[in-house]
C-alpha cells in the first residue's frame, strides 16, 4: 500500500474515531439543552398560573363576587368598536350574545316601553356590582316604580372612551327598529390620557395594545425568530421586568401648564362628541344627555379609611395622569351647556363608603347617582333639545 494511501485511512479513521467520541457528547449538550429550556417553560408556565394579571384586583368584593367580575372580563372583537364582553352567565353578572349587560327592571319586549340607551365605562357598566344594583338597572326601577314601563339599555363597556361610545350609538341607531327617545352618555376617568406625541389625538384606552397586536401580525409573516418572543419564558420575564420597573422607577409628576393643555385638550375632544351626537339627535329625534361621573379625588366628600388607600394608591402610581384629571374635572366642573350635567360632587354630602376604588362606586353609591339621573331625565328632557 502506497504511503498516501496509508495515510489517507489513518486520517479517515482518527476523523470516524473523532466523530465517534463528538457525536455523543453533542447529543449529551443538545439534551440538557432542551431539558433546560423546557424546565424554563415549565417554570415559567408555573409562575405565569400562579400570578395572572387579573383586573379589578383593587376591588373590596366578596371572593365570589369578585371571581365572577374577573371571569366575565373576556372580550370578544367587533367591528369598529374594537371590543365587547363575550356572553357570560353567572349568579352576579349577565351578558347577552352581542355583549351587552342585562338591565333588570327592563321592558324591551314591549314595543311600547320607553327607550332609554346609556353609554358609559365600567363605571356605567356596574364594576363591581350585580346586574340589579348598575345604575341604568336602577334607573329602570324607579321608572317602574313611577308607573311607566321603560327599556333601558346598558351599552356600557370596560375601558370604553366616549368616541367608542359615539360610534357604537351609531351602529345601534342603524340597526335598531326602535330608536332611543332618551341617549345617556356617562363618561369620567377613562377620557384621561397622559400626553404622547407618537399617538393619534383621539385614542382608546386600549389603543397601544391593538396596535402592537396588528403591528406583531405583521411581523409574524417575516423569517426571524419572533415566534420566541411568545413563550413563557418570554412572556414571565416580561411581567417581572415591568414589575421591578413600576417598582423602583418612581413615576414623575408634570408641570401645571402641562396639566392644563392636556386637561383642555380632552375637554375639546368631549366637547366634539356632544357635538356629533346633538347632530344625530337632531336627525333621529332622541334627546342627549352628558353626564360626568363622581370620582374620589374631586369634590369636599369625607373619605372612608378604604377610600383614603384607593386614592393614596392612585395619586402614587401616575402622578401626572391625576394632575390631568383633577385639571379635567376642574375645567367641566365649569362647563354650562344645557344639556351637560357635571355629577363630579354629587357624593359629597355621604359620610359612608361608596367608592370601591377611585370611580366604580358600591351599590348604594349608584342608587344616588340613579335618582339624580332619573330626576334629570325627568324634569328637564321636555326643555332641554339639541
Amino acid at each position: 500500500m502506497a504511503t498516501t494511501e496509508i495515510a489517507a485511512a489513518a486520517l479517515e479513521n482518527d476523523w470516524l474515531a473523532g466523530l465517534r467520541r463528538f457525536l455523543p457528547k453533542l447529543c449529551i449538550a443538545v439534551t440538557i439543552s432542551v431539558l433546560l429550556l423546557g424546565l424554563g417553560e415549565v417554570g415559567a408556565y408555573i409562575y405565569l398560573r400562579l400570578t395572572p394579571q387579573l383586573p379589578y384586583t383593587g376591588l373590596h368584593l366578596p371572593p365570589e363576587q369578585l371571581g365572577e367580575l374577573q371571569e366575565s372580563a373576556k372580550h370578544q372583537y367587533l367591528p369598529y368598536v374594537l371590543y365587547r364582553r363575550r356572553p357570560f352567565q353567572g349568579r352576579f353578572i349577565s351578558v347577552d350574545q352581542q355583549g351587552v349587560r342585562k338591565t333588570v327592571d327592563s321592558h324591551c319586549d314591549d314595543p311600547r316601553s320607553f327607550q332609554i340607551w346609556m353609554f358609559g365605562d365600567s363605571a356605567l357598566w356596574g364594576s363591581g356590582v350585580a346586574d340589579r344594583d348598575t345604575i341604568p338597572s336602577k334607573v329602570a326601577r324607579l321608572y317602574s316604580a313611577s308607573g311607566q314601563s321603560v327599556c333601558v339599555k346598558n351599552f356600557a363597556e370596560q375601558a370604553w372612551v366616549s368616541t367608542q361610545e359615539v360610534v357604537s350609538l351609531l351602529l345601534q341607531l342603524k340597526h335598531s327598529d326602535h330608536p332611543p327617545a332618551l341617549v345617556v352618555f356617562y363618561d369620567g376617568t377613562n377620557e384621561i390620557f397622559l400626553p404622547d406625541r407618537n399617538a393619534p389625538n383621539d385614542i382608546d384606552q386600549n389603543y397601544y395594545r391593538f396596535r402592537e397586536l396588528v403591528e406583531n401580525a405583521q411581523r409574524e409573516t417575516e423569517p426571524g425568530l419572533f415566534y420566541l418572543s411568545k413563550t413563557n419564558t418570554v412572556r414571565a420575564l416580561q411581567q417581572l421586568s415591568g414589575q421591578m420597573y413600576r417598582r423602583f422607577k418612581k413615576p414623575s409628576p408634570i408641570s401645571e401648564d402641562q396639566a392644563q393643555t392636556a386637561a383642555q385638550a380632552i375637554v375639546d375632544n368631549y366637547h366634539k362628541n356632544m357635538e356629533m351626537v346633538d347632530e344625530l339627535a337632531r336627525a333621529y329625534g332622541f334627546q342627549a344627555f352628558y353626564c360626568w361621573y363622581p370620582t374620589s379625588s374631586f369634590g369636599k366628600k369625607v373619605l372612608t379609611a378604604e377610600e383614603r388607600n384607593s386614592l393614596r394608591q392612585e395619586t402614587e402610581e401616575v402622578p401626572a395622569k391625576f394632575q390631568i384629571k383633577q385639571a379635567t374635572y376642574d375645567l367641566l366642573s365649569r362647563l354650562h351647556r344645557p344639556n351637560f350635567f357635571f355629577l363630579g360632587d354629587e357624593l359629597d354630602d355621604q359620610r359612608g363608603w361608596v367608592y370601591l376604588d377611585g370611580s366604580h362606586l358600591r351599590a348604594g353609591g349608584n342608587q344616588i347617582i340613579a335618582e339624580k339621573l332619573f330626576q334629570v331625565l325627568r324634569t328637564t328632557r321636555a326643555s332641554v333639545l339639541p
